[in-house]
């Protein structure tokens, strides 16, 4: 690790070198010239060149204009979309690629690759005396960030997914309701709470992510007088959503991209809907539709984090890097919050050609979490684009030590090792 530390900092004095020494080769040109001959050289210049653009546009709209109007109007009219916005387009197959750019492309895929999700399989509530425990059940222990305010508690768990719709029975506990947001990876668990009632303890045991609530009111009328309320929109668009998700895991994808359209026509305010739909539109290149849907969801919320980075893929997609990497520079969250969100910035730098950055991203992310072997890949495969082969043979290296590796992706490193 020493190693790579090393290497980074080296490569980050080289480049920084080099640019100096670049504006100054600029400077020293420039001065060269006198400031006369400079002036009179770019009039005549200026000159030249506004004569030639002059007589070219004229000659363009000579020939141009009146014979291909009538084209012009036609291709305009045949490019605009007639058909619905959840339609089911066919892929076209494409033409094979020379091998150097199927390997970029395989390097992309693999990078992508999420980590394993995990499921919230049930919610257990046991009370007792002024205390209430609840435990969260997961598959797995996953990584989960805490936001308490007021009488409100929202623990997101992050690449985790309900394993099923869940409704809980709150009376009789200190909790007015509890309710789940789903966005394409995390779920949020979100706690209502009465009035007193204190956080004691909040702590991960193997696979349960246990609360502790504490309330000492002698009275909590509130409790008993707790009534059945009906679904909200939101809910209703949620169970929708596990509709589409049931569809998906019986691989009736055309079904469930109508059933999340139509969730989203009947309550465009939901977030889950949304997100998975224009996912999967993505995944079908359907980016025209799919930019409708993002940017109606922009437009309520500016700064969801699963929207910014979908917006990103469809400029991704669309071959413009550089403009996904500024959308998601924009709204950046710390890189503990949403390392996924760093792992698509990782690679869109390596894309951009910019491996110095992409190294970064790949180093912070391996500092937080060293159990991931793909942000190990990641830092070999920029550290070898940068020429540092001893520094990207020692990430390989901590790659084949994690145990999240698909076997076609470790064959893929042992071969890198080999040779």
């Amino acid at each position: 690790m020493s190693l790579i530390n090393k290497v980074l900092k080296d490569v980050e004095k080289k480049h920084r070198k080099t640019v100096e020494d670049k504006n100054t080769e600029e400077d020293v040109l420039t001065g060269l010239s006198s400031p006369k001959k400079v002036r009179r050289q770019r009039s005549w210049n200026v000159a030249v060149l506004l004569l030639v653009l002059i007589i070219l546009l004229a000659l363009l709209i000579y020939s141009y204009w009146p014979l291909n109007i009538e084209k012009i109007e036609k291709s305009v009219i045949q490019e605009i979309p007639t058909q619905s916005i959840f339609q089911m387009n066919r892929a076209v197959p494409a033409a094979p690629l020379p091998q150097k750019e199927q390997e970029e492309i395989d390097h992309e895929k693999m990078l992508l690759i999420k980590p394993t999700i995990e499921t919230l399989n049930d919610v257990a509530i046991t009370t007792q005396e002024q205390l209430n425990v609840i435990n969260l059940q997961l598959s797995h222990p996953t990584h989960y960030y805490v936001d308490h305010q007021n009488q409100t508690l929202k623990i997101t768990l992050m690449n985790t997914q309900l394993l099923k719709p869940l409704t809980l029975d709150t009376t009789h506990t200190f909790l007015r309701a509890i309710h789940f947001q789903q966005s394409q990876q995390d779920t949020m668990v979100v706690l209502d709470l009465i009035p007193n009632t204190q956080i004691q303890a909040l702590q991960l045991q193997n696979s349960n992510l246990q609360i502790l609530l504490h309330n000492a009111s002698p009275v909590l009328e509130s409790m008993m007088a707790k009534k059945s309320v009906p679904l909200s929109p939101q809910q209703l668009a949620e169970q929708q959503y596990f509709n589409a998700i049931s569809l998906l895991q019986e691989r009736k994808k055309d079904l469930a991209i109508i059933a999340l359209g139509d969730a989203l026509q009947k309550y465009p305010e939901v977030k889950a809907p949304r997100e998975l739909l224009a996912a999967l539109l993505i995944e079908r290149r359907q980016l025209w539709q799919a930019k409708q849907i993002i940017w109606e969801g922009l437009k309520q919320y500016p700064d969801y984090l699963p929207f910014i980075t979908l917006q990103s893929r469809i400029l991704m997609q669309e071959g413009n890097i550089s403009g996904a990497i500024s959308v998601l520079k924009q709204k950046a969250p710390s890189i503990q919050r949403n390392p996924n969100f760093y792992v698509l910035m990782a690679s869109l730098y390596r894309q951009n050609g910019q491996y110095l950055e992409a190294a970064r991203i790949y180093n912070n992310l391996t500092k937080m979490d060293s159990t991931v072997g793909i942000w190990w890949l990641g830092l070999g495969i920029s550290l070898e684009a940068l020429d540092q082969t001893n520094a990207a043979r020692e990430a390989y290296s901590h790659a084949l030590s994690c145990e999240d590796l698909s076997p076609q992706i470790r064959a893929y490193i042992t071969q890198k090792l080999s040779t």
